[in-house]
């Protein structure tokens, strides 16, 4: 079974199959953008007791820009996403001050959540995938394997 497609624009393109949901931000994002997000964590959820979250950064070339109406949204969403996932890997396949500084607002967005399930970061999909597989007790029988065909389904 795949994963299904959930929402495709510009910046954000999220996939959903069963408990895992993809997400793929290919540019800064709008408040908007979180309210799709937590509707596909949302569906994830109903299908197990908590969801796994793919979360890739993959905006090359481009500078983020973080306003504080973005930020406000973006711990909205946190709070919001927080009760519902299990575990959350973080990819970002970006170097130099953007990648710093888009692990920064993860990070933040991470500590605003205060969801108490497992979060990490990473540098590749692959590596992500396979961190988010490891998750005994929340991977649901997820492979990395499994993930990445989850993640095709985003680009």
């Amino acid at each position: 079974m795949l994963a299904t497609l959930r929402h495709a624009d510009e910046v954000l393109r999220l996939a959903v199959r069963r408990d895992l949901c993809v997400a793929r931000w290919t540019d800064t994002p709008t408040p908007r953008h979180f309210d799709e997000i937590v509707r596909a964590i949302e569906e994830a959820a109903r299908a197990g007791d908590r969801a796994l979250l793919l979360n890739v950064v993959d905006a090359p070339g481009k500078l983020p820009r973080f306003t504080d109406e973005l930020r406000r949204a973006g711990g909205a969403m946190g709070a919001r996403m927080g009760p519902l996932t299990a575990a959350t890997a973080h990819v970002v396949l970006l170097e130099g001050f953007v990648g710093t500084s888009v692990r920064m607002f993860l990070s933040t967005l991470t500590l605003l959540s205060r969801s108490g399930g497992s979060v990490s970061t990473s540098a590749t999909v692959e590596d992500g995938a396979r961190w988010l597989a490891d998750q005994r007790g929340r991977g649901r029988g997820w492979t990395p394997e499994a993930i990445l065909e989850a993640y095709r389904a985003t680009r």
